[in-house]
């Protein structure tokens, strides 16, 4: 009897697995609209949505150029079929194409994709006539919604958007349900912004993500943000994510959130400035460190890292009327001066910037911090390819500062005794 009710308690502790999309059994019973390219195509979109009963609407989004931007979903039973042939515009006034669940009532059962297996459709992002740098621009965002199928996109971006394109993240009105039992699967998306890309998880449950592929930014951004009592990922997996010339492939960045099971597996880096990053728990208010978050029961496996010198790293620098011609970096949450080791304060005013670099590690963590926020996440089966002896190779010194890329491939040690590296010289 008590060998049975420890396998019982087992098994109700051990991590369900993911709650992938499941199509709705009338799904072929929803009205079905065609909509064409070309002027007032928003607002037939926008009427139809309006009319739309309880069954719910497919729209069909037939061959051509779509400008759209700003449209509000809060129906359940929502599907956009996007012809292969088609590309969606982000109009030039708006910042967001499509906004999912951002009511009270739930959204139950939505999707927008390609109909056709391996035939994505178009998104285009790119700034178009937008003037200046750092112009939010997002394809959509996900919050109170349930049973979601986000699949089959080529995303244009630009270095100017500054914005991940896919976002799950709970809305604003309290006491609101999140993004839950989604999959967003067959993402492409090219000129992503350094520190940005395909996705960025603020909140979600029991969500999917698989064949996530980019170049620059980042695929996968397990990243919850500073949003008091709001924010937390469970359940959260991912499979087969590759990133090329960018920051890394997958990052996880617990803030003051404590998520768990969030499990990735069969990640591809070339040419990043990591394939992996695990990022401190940290908040604003430094005093506040009970409050630092972290992730719990999750791992990362099967990292495939292939050297190269165009990647992405992230650094920050004081404002020209303050200071010119010092560099400043963020290490463990707190910006340093390299030459003084000096704390910024708040009075000093700074600004970010992403510089090309050559690859420096396949994982990087803050391990050695004194929150230990990265312990939850377990790392395994790490692969790298093309490395040279220089390669910066460890994780960082025990006060935050990375080590010289001189330090020799010895130095991988430091990586948790339970990840294993084979060298390979292709």
């Amino acid at each position: 009897m008590k060998r049975t009710l420890i396998a019982l308690t087992s098994i109700l502790l051990s991590k369900a697995a993911y709650a992938d999309y499941v199509r709705p059994s009338h799904y072929p019973s929803i009205p079905t609209t065609s909509i064409a390219p070309g002027d007032g195509a928003q607002e037939r979109i926008i009427t139809a949505l309006e009319e739309a009963g309880a069954e719910g609407l497919r729209l069909r989004l037939t061959p051509g150029s779509y400008d759209l931007g700003g449209i509000h979903i809060n129906k359940s039973n929502i599907f956009f079929e996007v012809d292969s042939r088609a590309i969606l515009k982000l109009r030039e006034e708006e910042r967001i194409m499509f906004k999912v669940g951002t009511g009270e009532e739930r959204v139950k059962n939505f999707g927008v994709f390609g109909p056709a297996a391996n035939n994505k459709f178009t998104v285009n992002l790119a700034p178009n006539n937008r003037k200046g740098f750092d112009q939010p621009a997002e394809f959509i965002r996900l919050s109170n919604v349930e049973n979601f199928l986000i699949r089959n996109i080529n995303i244009l971006d630009s270095v100017l958007t500054r914005r991940a394109s896919i976002w799950l993240i709970q809305n604003r009105i309290p006491n609101t349900n999140t993004p839950s039992e989604g999959t967003v699967r067959d993402i492409f998306q090219a000129n992503a912004h350094r520190g940005y890309g395909i996705t960025q998880i603020y909140r979600a449950d029991n969500c999917f993500f698989k064949n996530l592929t980019g170049f620059g930014g980042v695929q996968l951004r397990f990243e919850t943000d500073q949003f008091p009592g709001r924010n937390a990922l469970i359940n959260c997996d991912g499979d087969n994510i590759r990133g090329e010339e960018g920051q890394s492939t997958v990052v996880f960045s617990p803030h003051w959130a404590d998520s768990r099971g969030c499990d990735v597996t069969n990640v591809h880096g070339t040419s990043n400035f990591n394939s992996v990053r695990i990022a401190e728990g940290f908040f604003t208010d430094r005093s506040a460190i009970e409050r630092i978050g972290r992730f719990s029961d999750s791992s990362v496996a099967h990292i495939r890292s292939t050297y190269g010198t165009n990647g992405t790293e992230e650094i920050y620098k004081v404002a020209a009327e303050l200071l010119t011609g010092f560099e400043w970096r963020k290490s463990r949450s707190r910006i340093q001066r390299e030459d003084t080791g000096r704390a910024l304060t708040q009075n000093d005013r700074l600004y970010q910037e992403y510089i090309v670099a050559p690859t420096s590690t396949p994982v990087y963590s803050f391990e050695g911090d004194l929150r230990n926020a990265n312990r939850g996440v377990k790392i395994s089966d790490v692969t790298r390819f093309n490395y040279p002896d220089t390669a910066f190779s460890g994780r960082v010194l025990d006060d935050g500062r990375a080590r010289p890329r001189s330090i020799r491939n010895s130095r991988i040690n430091r990586l948790p005794e339970s990840t294993h590296i084979d060298e390979h010289k292709k």
